[in-house]
């Protein structure tokens, strides 16, 4: 089933990042084409991002092939996420493979000064479009650009600690009303 993407750009020396390089070095070819399945498994199902714990490590294995086992794989995974290739925050805190990269692509415009952590949380805003199941790609673009692409102090965040979401049905077109209703009240 495709949740995401049908296809993704490759970056051209992406077998010679460093923690692509430890992979191979360590788990050999096999290392290799497990980082490559596991991209697309990221991009095709979700587009930006993939919960991994012991089950999904279990089920990933299975299907990446018999030249690999589950200890393993948790070991490239380890050094995906130790290397940055994958957010290590985000996997710490959340569980999630993601990367400031895959959610470009995913998002194809996003602006430069979104990614500054001093300014703005697009991971955590993200996080909590998905834990509200908001997959609308549309959606999800005007909640960014709505938002400022999650400014620190932007409206957005006081609707979601301040929301019983129990009685809202369309999650999504509920956080765009009340952000350009907002947007309409102090002009900016």
């Amino acid at each position: 089933m495709y949740g995401g993407m049908l296809y993704f750009p490759l970056k051209v020396n992406l077998f010679e990042e460093i923690a692509v390089e430890l992979v191979e070095a360590r788990f050999g070819l096999k290392g290799t084409a497990a980082v490559m399945k596991l991209l697309c498994k990221i991009h095709k199902e979700n587009g930006y991002y993939l919960k991994w714990n012991t089950e999904q490590c279990t089920l990933f294995t299975n299907k990446a092939g018999k030249d690999i086992n589950e200890q393993e794989m948790q070991g490239i995974v380890d050094i995906l996420v130790e290397k940055a290739f994958f957010d290590p925050k985000t996997y710490k805190e959340q569980g999630v493979l993601t990367s400031t990269e895959i959610q470009k692509v995913w998002l194809e415009d996003i602006p430069g000064y979104a990614y500054n952590r001093n300014t703005h949380n697009l991971e955590c805003l993200m996080l909590n479009l998905e834990k509200l199941y908001i997959t609308d790609r549309e959606e999800i673009r005007k909640i960014l650009k709505l938002s400022d692409y999650g400014r620190l102090g932007n409206y957005v965040w006081k609707i979601f600690n301040g929301t019983n979401w129990s009685k809202v049905n369309s999650k999504g077109g509920y956080i765009i009303s009340v952000l350009a209703r907002e947007k309409r009240s102090t002009g900016s």
